[in-house]
């Protein structure tokens, strides 16, 4: 017997004899598919975008890139590829996300109600439909917004950038603010501790200068022909001699901490100028302006999509249809 081809043959002619066969069927679905499709298009309420450009700093600290002069950076320099992923994460944070929304009110802006449970997942998603962050091809960032309103899509862009810096200023701070607490009570132990050896040294705080002193004197006292004065001047020279190597010892160690003290004091003080005084994080290369043209949607695209696609999905119906009615005939003529 033979063996039905279920209709395999895929040849020019019998295609066209297939779209021939299912014209008017065809045409009908391509006529109702424009007009869904360029209905649809016109109800998609149009948003408008508006796209700031700022480059990130390669120096964050004033008081290593203005106060030290040996600082290997300079406070013009443009950051590197770091600074930029640094600033596209601290962008698309969730703290950005929350200054925004609070500063345009977003959540009635897009409409949802604060009564629903799940509002701040609404919010969230419109927020990150509606604001992109992304590296530009030369290490910059370029935060885009989509808004029905043009000049709302243009103040959200420009207070993301400006907010930019008060972000990075609250991170920096508040570590320098645990950096400063830190220090000052080390140095606050120094203090004490160079107080507490300056103590124990009774007032003598050169061994070499204070014998030298003590000699002349002994000197002064011998040639005056004042005996008391100078047996006791040789008393005190000699009580001296046998403490000459703890005074030395304390002396040595006075001069260690004070040097460490001096060092800490000065990098407390920067930190203290890092916490007093702000810096901008970037160079804000340009301003978001309101669109004058919509940039969403394209409802020459949506209409040809949807076109193409339910005409393509008629096709393969009309197809398995015709495979299904001549499966089934060559199943009853077995």
């Amino acid at each position: 017997m033979k063996q039905p081809s279920f209709g395999n043959d895929f040849s020019l002619a019998t295609s066209l004899k297939f779209f021939y066969r299912w014209r008017k069927v065809l045409l009908l679905v391509l006529a109702i598919a424009f007009v869904v499709s360029l209905i649809a298009s016109l109800l998609v309420t149009p948003r408008y975008k508006s796209s700031v450009v700022l480059f990130p700093t390669s120096s964050n600290r004033i008081s290593k890139a203005i106060l030290v002069d040996r600082y290997s950076l300079d406070f013009m320099d443009y950051g590197i590829e770091r600074d930029c992923e640094y600033a596209i994460q601290i962008l698309s944070s969730q703290s950005m996300m929350d200054d925004v929304c609070k500063r345009f009110n977003l959540m009635e802006h897009y409409g949802i109600n604060p009564n629903a449970k799940d509002k701040y997942f609404q919010l969230a998603e419109n927020y990150r439909g509606n604001v992109s962050v992304r590296r530009t091809e030369y290490l910059g960032v370029e935060v885009s917004v989509l808004d029905v309103d043009p000049q709302y899509a243009a103040d959200m862009a420009n207070f993301i950038a400006a907010n930019y810096d008060t972000l990075c200023s609250r991170i920096h701070k508040a570590r320098a603010t645990d950096a400063c607490e830190v220090m000052a009570g080390v140095c606050s132990r120094l203090e004490a501790e160079i107080s507490a050896l300056e103590d124990s040294l009774g007032g003598l705080y050169n061994y070499s200068d204070y014998t030298n002193r003590m000699y002349q004197e002994l000197a002064k006292q011998v040639s005056n022909g004042n005996m008391v004065a100078a047996n006791r001047l040789r008393a005190e020279i000699a009580s001296h001699k046998t403490m000459k190597g703890s005074y030395a010892g304390i002396d040595n160690l006075l001069e260690s901490k004070r040097k460490e003290l001096a060092t800490l004091q000065t990098q407390l003080a920067e930190r203290q100028t890092d916490l007093e005084n702000e810096i901008s994080y970037k160079f804000w290369l340009d301003e978001a302006t309101p669109a004058d043209k919509k940039a969403y949607p394209k409802r020459i695209i949506i209409v040809l999509l949807g076109t193409l696609a339910s005409v393509v999905m008629c096709i393969l119906v009309l197809l398995i249809m015709e495979r299904w009615k001549t499966w089934s005939v060559s199943a009853k003529d077995e």
